[in-house]
């Protein structure tokens, strides 16, 4: 090509870099202008975060009828316990009890029985006055009588003479003596009879204190021997029931110790049960996490949370499987998916493989 040929071309040429240059030098104008003007928006980001709901899952996992079963066990146990510790040995019922009463029951028969003995003396040495005093009256009569014989003769004469003392022509002094004759001789006559009366009287009392006397002597010896043979008895049924109390007190302990040991293996029980409650709600909540884990690889979610729903019959610990960033209300939102459908159907299939 010759020299005049190639000139255009260059020429041409320089022209098309300018205008590139142009182009470029203004469109990244144009763009700076449009990133200092335009409004910043946030990224799209996809969802990323899973979210289950731990009480309905474990309502449905092939476990959870055992757990139920257990927390049953557990409460009857509880209830074993409780009605075993309300039902104490009182601690008065655990002290030795005393015989002494016995003893008081005694003497207060002996008492009672010296009481009525001396009650029926009484009305004895009444019938033995009476006695006395039908036995003593016809020989006190026979002595009065022979005393009123005589006296009477010298009575009557002395009567007689004071009443006819005007036909015998007594005088003054005569009549005067004749009236302190019969003064005396009455006088003799009744200190007699009072005499007689008096002796018979101490006769009566002196038989009657010696009647009384013998009686108070055999109730005195009747009541001793009651006594002995009361205090015998007492001591008899104190001995039976120190050992029937004894007897008593060692049941009583046996049975506390008995109850004891019951209490113990209770608790040993109730220990265990809780032991394995808690290993199963931990088998569970892992097996729950192996699952949320397939879920999440399945989804492509980078986070899984566990969500507290409204209360069940029982109160389920609150689990968390990956993260504890969030709990309880956990907000759906784009970016946020509930996978518990998912996890409750998978549990349901593999309770019903056939299906």
């Amino acid at each position: 090509m010759s020299e005049k040929e190639k000139q255009p071309q260059r020429q041409f040429s320089k022209k098309n870099i300018a205008a590139g240059l142009a182009v470029l030098i203004i469109a990244c104008f144009a763009f700076w202008l449009w990133q200092k003007t335009a409004v910043k928006r946030e990224p799209f980001v996809p969802a990323d975060m899973g979210v289950v709901d731990m009480q309905q899952v474990m309502r449905h996992h092939p476990q959870y009828q055992k757990l139920m079963q257990l927390l049953g066990e557990k409460l009857l146990l509880e209830q074993k316990i409780s009605q075993q510790e309300s039902s104490g040995l009182s601690p008065a019922l655990m002290q030795p009890l005393k015989p002494q009463a016995f003893f008081g029951v005694a003497e207060q028969k002996v008492q009672m029985e010296a009481y009525n003995s001396y009650h029926l003396l009484q009305n004895e040495l009444v019938l033995k006055r009476k006695k006395l005093q039908e036995n003593m009256a016809v020989p006190e009569k026979e002595a009065i009588k022979q005393i009123n014989a005589a006296y009477e003769n010298r009575i009557f004469n002395c009567t007689l003479q004071l009443d006819n003392a005007d036909n015998l022509r007594l005088d003054d002094e005569q009549i005067a003596a004749l009236q302190e004759r019969l003064l005396q001789l009455k006088k003799e006559r009744d200190g007699k009879i009072a005499a007689v009366k008096k002796s018979y009287l101490s006769l009566i009392e002196k038989e009657l204190g010696a009647y009384r006397d013998k009686r108070l002597g055999e109730i005195s010896e009747q009541a001793e021997a009651q006594r002995a043979q009361q205090l015998m008895e007492a001591n008899s049924k104190a001995q039976d029931f120190q050992n029937q109390s004894a007897a008593i007190l060692k049941d009583k302990l046996t049975a506390a110790a008995e109850k004891k040991a019951s209490l113990q293996k209770l608790y040993l029980e109730i220990s265990n049960k809780n032991e394995e409650i808690k290993a199963l709600r931990q088998a569970m909540v892992q097996d729950i996490k192996s699952q949320a884990m397939r879920l999440a690889i399945k989804e492509h979610l980078s986070l899984v949370i566990a969500a507290d729903s409204a209360p069940v019959n029982i109160t389920l610990p609150f689990e968390v499987l990956f993260e504890h960033s969030l709990q309880n209300q956990v907000a759906l939102t784009d970016k946020v998916k509930d996978i518990t459908p998912q996890l409750i159907s998978y549990y349901e299939q593999q309770a019903t493989p056939n299906s």
